[in-house]
């Protein structure tokens, strides 16, 4: 019996060696590959910086864009971002929250505009005070802190639908957001910012408060850098689109006023 139990004893020993063993048995193909990828891991990688600088530069091409009168109201020429992406991590977690409450409580929410430039905070300037009374660098929008949404039913944007604002309101503000739709002046149920001081001239050399919950992004600095670069890129090229728009804007009025003046052509 004795016998047997030890019979036993080293067959199963035998078997169960291959899974107890340090190294596993390799064919020579396979341990040709696997070298083979230890010297390319042992190589010194070049620094690609056109890599780099056409992921932080021109990212903001990939961002979503609203054009004007997309969701029923004029918003000017310049197209809006509407990209959760262009927006600071933490504060865009904090918009993605809100719009998968107002669904579990059968809400639809669009987003309308996240990141704005300046040149575009300029174009709702000059379209009066019923846009905005903020010039560009004084809005929440220019550091990615503020948010413009819109419900929808059945597809249409419910702009005038004040019971359904306050739904989505009340959740927004618990979640610590400002609502526009509590301002006495320019009533803008649509927008929500971050609630907190912020120092503007700090933030527009991209130096950003410490929002609560920063410490739950281990890469958030990187992150805002990377994002603070995409923004100025895409400063540059909405100013330039702005400066055309003005000059077409100019040249037609110029054409309007010699067309009604005495002598022109009529």
């Amino acid at each position: 019996m004795r016998k047997l139990f030890m019979i036993c004893w080293a067959l199963v020993l035998f078997f169960a060696s291959p899974l107890f063993s340090q190294s596993i048995p390799m064919s020579p193909e396979a341990f040709k590959e696997s070298e083979n990828f230890v010297d390319h891991f042992d190589e010194v990688l070049p620094l690609r910086a056109w890599e780099i600088r056409e992921d932080s530069i021109r990212g903001w091409l990939h961002w979503r864009t609203v054009e004007n009168f997309y969701y029923g109201k004029d918003r000017g020429n310049l197209p809006m971002i509407a990209d959760l992406g262009a927006l600071h991590p933490v504060f865009r977690d904090k918009v993605l929250e809100m719009i998968r409450i107002c669904a579990d409580r059968g809400i639809q929410l669009d987003v309308v505009e996240t990141y704005r430039t300046p040149s575009k905070q300029m174009e709702y300037k000059r379209m009066g005070r019923r846009y905005t009374r903020t010039g560009p660098g004084y809005s929440r929008h220019q550091y990615g802190l503020a948010v413009d949404i819109v419900p929808l039913i059945n597809g249409v944007p419910q702009w005038n639908n004040y019971q359904l604002w306050r739904k989505i309101g009340l959740i927004g503000e618990k979640l610590g957001f400002r609502w526009g739709g509590r301002w006495r002046y320019l009533y803008d149920p649509g927008h929500f910012e971050y609630a907190g001081y912020v120092d503007l001239r700090k933030m527009a050399n991209g130096e950003f408060p410490p929002l609560a919950g920063s410490n739950q992004y281990p890469c958030l600095n990187e992150d805002l850098r990377q994002l603070y670069v995409k923004w100025k890129s895409l400063d540059l090229h909405q100013t330039n689109l702005y400066q055309e728009d003005r000059i077409r804007i100019a040249r037609k009025e110029s054409i309007l006023r010699e067309s009604s003046s005495p002598g022109g052509k009529e």
